[in-house]
């Protein structure tokens, strides 16, 4: 099932490009990838000309028309930039541990760890980032102390890795986007019966997303032009041990 999704990714990604002038004209740009060089997209910059994501072989990889798909390093590159400049994803540190991290070059990446120095990873997991403003400034994920606690975080050079915390108690949240401008954070938090159900953050604080049908779906990333959001279906989660 897996080299079935890797051969129909890998087919092509079509970038829809809507035209200001001509707003009922849809250009699609079609990148095609090499059936054989295993790469699964994820995302893409907003001047088409970085494409991220994962090989199905492990590692994260880049694209760009003049060099073709590039293996990265780390686990995957998740999200990138819509100045095309900024790669963020989830890499090992030496002891094997899975972290947040920006890609700085070849295989290099710089890891962002958890919400305190003292924090301790969940089945070698210790955070992820998913998301990343368009000027690579704001980073969004999610991070872990122990097993028992999980919450999305956004994260910026000055002020480092923020809790975004839950509101539920010992529920999990998680933010899979951001922003342009990185004031808006968006993603999930979980209900006291384990559903997820979209949320998101405006200046650290948090607000439902109210559903649309009789369930709620994870918000999951903002579209720029019109602020909309897009969302995926919720599924139940354990509950977190006391």
């Amino acid at each position: 099932m897996k080299s079935r999704i890797a051969i129909t990714a890998c087919v092509g990604l079509a970038l829809m490009l809507i035209p200001t002038l001509r707003p009922s004209a849809i250009n699609a740009l079609l990148i095609e990838f090499d059936v054989r060089d295993g790469a699964l997209p994820a995302a893409v910059s907003a001047n088409n000309l970085v494409v991220v994501g994962a090989l199905d072989g492990g590692g994260g990889f880049y694209w760009m028309p003049t060099k073709g798909v590039i293996f990265n390093g780390g686990e995957s590159s998740n999200d990138v930039s819509g100045d095309g400049h900024t790669i963020v994803g989830v890499a090992k540190d030496a002891g094997g541990i899975s972290q947040a991290a920006i890609w700085l070059q070849r295989t290099e990446w710089q890891r962002l760890g958890s919400f305190t120095p003292t924090a301790v990873p969940c089945d070698k997991s210790l955070s992820a980032a998913y998301g990343v403003s368009r000027d690579g400034q704001v980073i969004v994920g999610a991070a872990k102390d122990g097993c028992t606690l999980s919450h999305a975080f956004r994260w910026t050079p000055s002020n480092g890795m923020v809790d975004l915390g839950s509101s539920v108690q010992g529920r999990n949240s998680s933010a899979a986007g951001v922003s342009g401008d990185g004031n808006v954070v968006v993603g999930f938090q979980e209900a006291a019966d384990g559903v997820r159900h979209g949320a998101r953050w405006v200046s650290g604080r948090q607000e439902p997303i109210p559903a649309t049908s009789s369930d709620g779906w994870p918000a999951s990333s903002i579209r720029p032009a019109s602020r909309r959001l897009t969302s995926s279906r919720p599924t139940p989660a354990p509950a977190i041990a006391a």
